[in-house]
């Protein structure tokens, strides 16, 4: 596999990276309920 060197996604996507951490947290909801 060959991976390229990229900058951090977080220095200029900020808003899709808070956006996939809320889709996250939603989709955790459920597991958490069912405890």
């Amino acid at each position: 596999m060959v991976f390229r060197i990229a900058s951090s996604p977080y220095t200029h996507n900020q808003r899709q990276t808070s956006r996939i951490m809320l889709l996250v947290l939603l989709a955790a909801v459920p597991g958490i309920a069912a405890q």
